[in-house]
């Protein structure tokens, strides 16, 4: 996987295996957030998305930079536009973090077309012997977010449902390793493929005591058109005591992945900073065991900087001072600029 670590190697173009190894910033002095977006191909935008797919190739590390590259400044240059006119003054919103978080997460998609059963989904849930458990991720700590009847109640309306690894985890603090690795497929059965084949690195013994849970949105109300997050699952790990550059634990996470579903099944859009790692697959570290004062999810710390930004700055004339005045901000909160899925602590 590309882009890993906080003191990157040199960069090595390699196209296939994505192993996970830190990674230098290619030669040229590029920048995921000032540089602006080279586009390849002419391709419909949709306005009201933040992301779309890019219709690049992501063989090798640099051209996978160059899609974070493109990616993150299309991003930004969106969000300029959702919160200031054309004479750079800022429009009149509500509530600018509730917008904005919802803009940079959630994207249109055929994902809910097709609902998944009950079967389906209780059969998943049942499999999971000693090995996991499935619950709730809205009942949040409820006692009944492990109860049968509760969670599958869940399903009708759709919601993250977390699967939690039984197996002991390995000790050791979380502090500089824990990460995310994030999948976006393009239909629910594609989604439950992976998050069977998810399940079995549970039982491996020398991936499991690292990977602690992982959660993936389901939803067996019929006919929704609602938009949906772009990580249909979300992998949270930490790296192995290795003391190469390499991350056994996300190129196995990644392999599992891989095993279960085609290129074909994914969605190559992402929420901005994630780094890619292939069609469909990207991943971030978790901001709170990196830097103390970002305790929020990858997605929240990064908006609550723009936020910021924007409140400062009543007028802005221009998106590439927009871009530069958020580099500013992530630097100062301890966000590699360069990587922004990374952090400088």
């Amino acid at each position: 996987m590309a882009h890993t670590g906080t003191t990157p190697t040199k960069r090595k173009k390699t196209a296939s295996k994505r192993k996970v190894k830190k990674q230098k910033t290619p030669v040229a002095p590029v920048s995921p957030i000032t540089t602006a977006p080279v586009v390849v191909t002419k391709r419909p935008s949709k306005l009201d998305d933040i992301s779309i797919d890019l219709g690049r190739p992501l063989d090798t590390v640099d051209e996978r930079y160059a899609a974070d590259v493109e990616a993150n400044r299309t991003a930004l240059d969106k969000i300029y536009d959702e919160f200031y006119d054309g004479k750079g003054q800022q429009k009149k919103i509500v509530d600018r973090r509730k917008k904005l978080y919802a803009f940079m997460g959630k994207g249109t998609t055929d994902y809910l077309k097709g609902p998944i059963s009950q079967k389906d989904f209780e059969t998943f849930r049942d499999a999971g012997g000693t090995d996991y458990e499935v619950t709730s991720q809205s009942l949040g700590g409820d006692t009944s977010r492990k109860d049968p009847k509760a969670v599958v109640g869940k399903l009708a309306v759709g919601d993250y449902f977390r699967v939690y690894n039984k197996h002991p985890v390995a000790p050791g603090s979380l502090k500089g390793k824990a990460r995310r690795i994030v999948v976006n497929v393009k239909s629910q059965k594609a989604a439950l493929k992976v998050a069977e084949s998810l399940t079995k690195l549970y039982a491996d013994k020398d991936v499991s005591p690292y990977v602690r849970q992982f959660k993936i949105y389901l939803s067996g109300k019929q006919g929704d058109t609602a938009k949906v997050k772009y990580d249909k699952l979300v992998v949270y790990y930490r790296t192995g005591d290795e003391t190469t550059d390499n991350d056994a634990v996300g190129d196995a996470i990644t392999k599992a992945i891989d095993t279960a579903v085609t290129p074909d099944d994914r969605e190559s859009a992402f929420a901005p900073f994630y780094a890619r790692v292939g069609p469909g697959i990207a991943w971030a570290e978790e901001p709170k065991y990196y830097v103390d004062t970002l305790q929020g999810s990858f997605t929240s710390t990064r908006r609550d900087l723009i936020v910021g930004v924007i409140r400062k700055n009543k007028n802005i004339v221009g998106k590439d001072a927009f871009a530069k005045l958020v580099a500013g901000a992530f630097q100062a909160a301890k966000v590699d600029v360069d990587h922004p899925e990374r952090h400088t602590a």
